[in-house]
């Protein structure tokens, strides 16, 4: 397994470009990874993405012309040397219907698919959680490099033997790596507003027994 050195930090991406980034890493551009994979689907989801090529207004739920336009920008962005100016510049040119569609899909499904409950599982099962690694007053939580061991047993739950037959180990930790910052951003927006409701009710009471 390649090794991640404990100091590089998580880089931050869109629940978007999570999925993306991983297709042309794994070279499955004509019926997208994870989403073609048998353990990712046994495991995960059985689920045909809008930018697939295999996407119908059937299985993803969504119009012929979101497809195609969704379609569009995920192969454009594929091709991009630089993929976040690309993203960026798309919000405002002839890919931006096809970037909101791909956007809309999966704030549809993100949900229905329960990829945060799973992660959050696991890091349950490998003795993390939020409110064990916070610290005492809520200021905050370590890094999400905390969670890094557990990868490899993500990898071979999720992706099997796909990430061999692929070639596709340093996507794989990536995609990981990319998918624990996310759950660290929404665990620190947690601790924040948790914290939030307590300094306010701390407020309220000592505002009352003065």
């Amino acid at each position: 397994m390649p090794k991640q050195p404990q100091s590089q930090r998580t880089p931050s991406v869109t629940w978007r470009q999570l999925w993306l980034d991983l297709v042309p890493e794994t070279n499955t551009m004509d019926d997208p990874a994870p989403f073609c994979w048998e353990d990712f689907k046994a495991a995960v989801v059985d689920a045909i993405p809008i930018y697939s090529p295999r996407a119908t207004p059937k299985n993803c739920d969504a119009t012929k012309a979101e497809i195609e336009a969704a379609q569009a920008y995920a192969t454009a962005y594929w091709a991009s040397d630089d993929r976040i100016k690309f993203d960026r510049a798309a919000a405002r040119n002839q890919h931006a219907a096809g970037r909101k569609a791909v956007i809309d899909y999966f704030h549809k499904t993100r949900a229905t698919w329960k990829i945060q409950s799973k992660i959050d599982q696991a890091l349950e099962d490998y003795g993390i959680n939020l409110y064990a690694i916070a610290q005492p007053d809520l200021g905050g939580i370590p890094p999400a490099e905390r969670g890094f061991p557990l990868i490899p047993e993500l990898i071979q739950d999720w992706f099997g033997s796909n990430v061999d037959d692929y070639e596709s180990k340093e996507a794989a930790w990536t995609f990981f790596r990319q998918l624990l910052g996310i759950t660290w951003q929404r665990w620190r927006k947690t601790i924040k507003r948790d914290k939030g409701s307590i300094e306010t009710l701390e407020a309220e009471v000592e505002r009352t027994t003065r």
